[in-house]
C-alpha cells in the first residue's frame, strides 16, 4: 500500500520520527538524542540539565553517582546513549568501567528521574521498566566473583523510609538470563530510579586474578501507555482507513 508516494513501512517510520520531533519541542535547554544520537558523558548530561530520548526526559542530579569504594567510573567516564528497544520502548545505555580486585567489594549508586516529555498528552504514562546487563565478566579462577545490579523505583524522589517504592529489579552475572522487567500496579508521569551496582572480586589467594569482576555496559528501558507500536500502527492505518471510507462513499453515489 502506498500513501502519497510512501510505502506503508516508510510512512510508519515518518510517523515515529514525527512523534520524536514533537516531543523535542520546548526542550532546547537539554541534550537531545532525537536530533543528536552521539553518546554523551554523564557529566555533560548533568550540566545540560538532562537528556531527551524519544518522549522520555532523563534528569540526573549533580550527586547522582555515589560510591564509598574505588573501582567506580567518574561522571566524565560514564557514557550515556539513547536506546529504543525492538518493542519501541525508549531508554538509556550506560557504559563505563566498574571493577573489583580479588578480595575487594565495590558498591556504586546512580540516581535519576525519568519523565514523559511535557509536550506529550497527559495520556502518555510510564507503566513499567526493564533492566539488561550486557557486558560483565568474572574470572573463573576467583571463586564467588559476582556482579549485580539492584534497582529500586519510586513514585517521586526516593523517601528515606522507602515508603514510595513501587518496584525492584535485579540482575546478576551469575544468572543465565541477565534481564529483569516489571510492570507497575499504576501508571506514572514521572518516576525516580536508584541503581545499586555491586561487584565482588572473588576470594583472594595466590592464584587469584585481578580484577576478578568487571562491568562495562547495561541498558534501561521504560514501557508506556499508549504503547509506541500501537500508536504508530494506529497513525499509519488512519490515512488508509480514511481513503477506504472515501472510496466506499463514492461507489454508493
Amino acid at each position: 500500500m502506498r500513501l502519497h508516494g510512501l510505502r506503508a513501512p516508510s510512512c510508519c517510520a515518518v510517523v515515529a520520527m514525527a512523534v520524536m520531533l514533537f516531543s523535542s519541542v520546548g526542550h532546547a535547554d537539554v541534550l537531545n538524542w532525537n536530533t543528536d544520537p552521539a553518546a554523551q558523558s554523564l557529566s555533560a548530561v548533568i550540566q545540560a540539565g538532562g537528556i531527551l530520548v524519544g518522549d522520555k526526559l532523563f534528569y540526573f542530579p549533580s550527586d547522582s553517582v555515589q560510591s564509598t569504594t574505588g573501582g567506580t567510573p567518574t561522571t566524565d567516564e560514564i557514557m550515556l546513549s539513547g536506546y529504543q528497544s525492538p518493542t519501541g520502548d525508549y531508554g538509556l545505555k550506560f557504559t563505563g568501567y566498574w571493577f573489583a580486585d580479588a578480595g575487594a567489594r565495590v558498591d556504586s549508586n546512580i540516581t535519576f528521574e525519568v519523565s514523559v516529555s511535557s509536550n506529550m498528552s497527559s495520556d502518555y504514562l510510564i507503566k513499567g521498566a526493564s533492566l539488561i546487563m550486557t557486558s560483565s565478566h568474572t574470572v573463573s579462577t576467583n571463586p564467588h566473583a559476582n556482579v549485580t545490579i539492584t534497582e529500586n523505583i519510586y513514585n517521586g524522589f526516593p523517601a528515606i523510609d522507602q515508603s514510595n517504592q513501587i518496584a525492584t529489579l535485579y540482575t546478576s552475572s551469575g544468572s543465565k538470563v541477565r534481564t529483569d522487567s516489571q510492570e507497575f500496579a499504576n501508571d506514572y508521569r514521572s518516576i525516580w530510579v536508584t541503581k545499586d551496582i555491586g561487584l565482588y572480586g572473588g576470594d583472594s589467594g595466590e592464584d587469584s586474578e585481578s580484577p576478578g569482576a568487571t562491568l562495562s555496559a547495561f541498558y534501561q528501558t521504560f514501557s508506556q501507555t499508549p504503547e509506541p507500536q500501537s500508536l504508530v500502527l494506529l497513525l499509519c492505518a488512519a490515512p488508509g482507513l480514511a481513503l477506504y471510507l472515501w472510496r466506499r462513499r463514492r461507489m454508493r453515489r
